[in-house]
């Protein structure tokens, strides 16, 4: 599983919306979209915050 679905599948685990993961971490839901459909990647401390209003590690989101 790539980023981008793994962070599909987290999001949809935890019940939240795009616009709610992109507030928590205060990007633009245009911005997280963009992520969730792998057009881009994050930068890292986007990706931490990511994790962080996620509540998964870094490790398990990358896939390492």
């Amino acid at each position: 599983m790539n980023f981008s679905n793994k962070l599909k599948e987290v999001r949809l685990e935890r019940n939240l919306t795009e616009k709610q993961v992109a507030e928590l971490v205060g990007i633009h839901p245009k911005t997280y979209k963009k992520y969730e459909n792998g057009k881009t990647v994050p930068r890292i401390p986007i990706a931490r915050n990511l994790c962080i209003a996620l509540n998964i590690s870094c490790d398990e989101l990358l896939e390492l």
